[in-house]
């Protein structure tokens, strides 16, 4: 019943596939240098801009740690005072 009642979008989906490759083909066929090197910019700008998130939260994890191990150095260290005492 379920497939019955998406076969409407299911089957304009499979339409405009269609529609948008051949949009696409004369597009390249028209402009092709142009969108490879668009294509190739936003690669260049998403590439940059991850390496620049990795980088941050990479930053930012060296930090939690660094954070951690005082707190467990210190908590260490009191727990070895009150067993002194």
């Amino acid at each position: 019943m379920d497939m019955y009642l998406s076969s409407r979008a299911i089957y304009v989906s499979m339409a405009m596939s269609i529609i948008y490759s051949v949009i696409f083909i004369y597009l390249m066929s028209w402009f092709a240098e142009v969108i490879a090197w668009c294509c190739i910019v936003l690669v260049q700008i998403g590439l940059i801009a991850m390496s620049a998130v990795c980088f941050y939260a990479r930053k930012l994890s060296i930090e939690e740690v660094a954070k951690t191990l005082k707190n467990d150095a210190q908590s260490a260290e009191a727990k070895a005072e009150v067993a002194k005492e």
